[in-house]
């Protein structure tokens, strides 16, 4: 008799249970209320059927890698359509959809083809004067049987190098294995007339293979009748001003030159060492004609040492690409926290 009542109050439990669950207006999936998962595992191999060995497999999120046998196993994966994604540095990357179920999901083998170093075909220069100087749009073309997603190279003019080093690219499939890709330079109206080139250009892919350096002659004459003068800086102030969360040093330059400013090379100094270092662009308003004005506030946290905080080598540069003197005077400031 007692063993007939507990049975009786486990269904009245369970009733009562689905009812408010019922009620509640919950949307959950059946996958989603029981957290249902499987797991995914499969083999990457190359052209040839040998394994391939660390090769990333990643199924959204998750990733795991290749053992020796070319074997990637990846676990709690939801019941549901995925995107599988395999790369390995020297392969073509390969992405597709898989669906998966619950328990284990044998999805089979994936070859990855071995990409191979890309080639450039062209370099071609074309200039295009505008109001404020010379657009120069150089325009790669390469082949690659893996994405082209990175171009190193140096710009040079009359006075030294413009830019250098490599920096990622888009690039466009225009044909099969064919990939294109144009940059566009300014050459401001105060830059010195001269030869302008480009050197050291190569091209990388996807598979993270360099092609060889083009070795061809790529440059173009640019021609400026209003050529700029050395900068001058004229004066420097430090102001403070108390805020929340410490201290605001704002720092102004007053600059005499024929050409905008848009360049600063400084070095902010505390106690502990050098808080800030190098160069960069920076907006200067022509407050009369060719004096220009820059301010810029740097934030001294209340948590920082108190003592001498100043700037070292601070020069300017003109959109001619010339360099003031270093300003020698001292530009400092005393904080206490």
């Amino acid at each position: 008799m007692i063993k007939l009542k507990k049975i009786r109050l486990f269904y009245a439990f369970i009733i009562i249970f689905l009812i408010v669950f019922n009620f509640t207006g919950c949307d959950l999936t059946e996958n989603e209320l029981y957290n249902e998962k499987g797991t995914v595992s499969g083999s990457v191999i190359d052209i040839n059927e040998e394994p391939i060995l660390n090769a990333k497999v990643y199924i959204d999120e998750e990733h795991d890698f290749t053992n020796n046998e070319g074997i990637f196993e990846i676990d709690n994966i939801s019941l549901d359509e995925h995107s599988l994604k395999i790369t390995k540095e020297g392969y073509i990357s390969l992405e597709t959809k898989i669906i998966v179920e619950e328990g284990f999901n044998n999805i089979g083998e994936f070859f990855l083809s071995e990409t191979q170093r890309p080639q450039i075909l062209g370099v071609d220069l074309k200039k295009k004067e505008i109001d404020d100087g010379t657009e120069v749009i150089k325009t790669i073309r390469a082949y690659s049987d893996a994405p082209v997603d990175w171009v190193n190279r140096s710009f040079k003019g009359p006075l030294d190098i413009i830019y250098g080093g490599g920096s990622s690219r888009d690039f466009e499939e225009v044909e099969e294995n064919i990939w294109e890709s144009s940059r566009t330079y300014k050459i401001s109206k105060y830059e010195p007339s001269g030869e302008y080139y480009f050197e050291n250009i190569s091209v990388r892919n996807e598979g993270r293979l360099e092609s060889e350096i083009w070795e061809n002659e790529v440059s173009v004459e640019i021609e400026n009748e209003q050529e700029a003068q050395e900068p001058e800086i004229l004066d420097i102030e430090l102001e403070k001003n108390t805020v929340d969360d410490g201290t605001e040093v704002i720092k102004t330059i007053r600059a005499y030159s024929d050409a905008p400013v848009d360049w600063v090379s400084r070095r902010f100094e505390g106690p502990t060492g050098t808080i800030y270092g190098g160069g960069s662009s920076r907006d200067f308003e022509e407050v009369e004609e060719n004096i220009w004005e820059s301010r810029r506030p740097y934030n001294i946290s209340n948590h920082e040492p108190s003592g001498q905080y100043y700037f070292e080598d601070i020069s300017i540069r003109n959109e001619g690409r010339l360099e003031s003197e270093i300003w020698e005077e001292e530009v400092s400031v005393i904080i206490e926290n």
